[in-house]
C-alpha cells in the first residue's frame, strides 16, 4: 500500500540522515579548510566596526565547531543556523533573521554567499548579494541570481568592504 511504501521511504531517509550525521561528526574537523586570507578579511572587516554574522544549513554546533577551527568564532558576532529557522535557505527567512539580530538596515546590508541558496535567500530578503566566486560554483550558476556584486577573490571583497 502507499502507506506502507511511505513509511519504508521514511526509515529509509531516517537511515541516510543518521549515516550522513555520524560521517560528518566524525570527519568534521580533518576536512574542515579555510579558504586562503578569509579568516584574516574576517577580522579586518569585524576590526573596522562592522557587524558580522554567519547564515548557514549546519547546525549551530558544527558551524561553532568549524568557526573555532579556522580562528574566527570570536570575530562572528551573529550565528543562524539550520536548527535556528522554520524554513531553510532559498527562503528568505535565515537571512531576515540574522539581519533582526543584527539589528541591522537591509539596504546597507551585503549577503555574501557562494551558492545560488545563498543569494537567492539574500535577494528575498531585501538585502543587497555579494557572489562569492572562490567557491564549488561557477559564475553561470549564480547567474540566475542576479547579485549585486560579483567577488572573484577574497581581495575584491576586502575592496568592495575596506576601501
Amino acid at each position: 500500500s502507499d502507506e506502507e511504501l511511505g513509511s519504508s521511504a521514511d526509515i529509509q531517509l531516517e537511515a541516510l540522515v543518521a549515516t550522513y550525521r555520524s560521517y560528518n561528526l566524525a570527519n568534521h574537523d580533518r576536512m574542515v579548510r579555510a579558504f586562503p586570507l578569509v579568516p584574516e578579511l574576517v577580522r579586518r572587516i569585524r576590526a573596522s566596526g562592522m557587524r558580522t554574522g554567519v547564515v548557514t544549513s549546519k547546525n549551530r554546533e558544527g558551524t561553532r565547531r568549524g568557526l573555532r577551527l579556522v580562528g574566527i568564532e570570536d570575530a562572528i558576532e551573529v550565528l543562524v543556523c539550520a536548527d535556528d529557522v522554520t524554513r531553510a535557505k532559498p527562503d528568505p527567512e535565515p537571512v531576515h533573521r540574522a539581519v533582526e539580530l543584527l539589528e541591522a538596515d537591509p539596504a546597507t546590508t551585503i549577503f555574501v554567499g557562494d551558492s545560488i541558496h545563498d543569494l537567492v535567500s539574500g535577494r528575498g530578503a531585501g538585502v543587497l548579494t555579494g557572489a562569492v566566486l572562490w567557491g564549488p560554483f561557477a559564475r553561470h550558476e549564480l547567474e540566475p541570481a542576479e547579485p549585486d556584486y560579483w567577488l572573484e577573490t577574497p581581495e575584491a571583497l576586502e575592496e568592495l568592504l575596506l576601501t
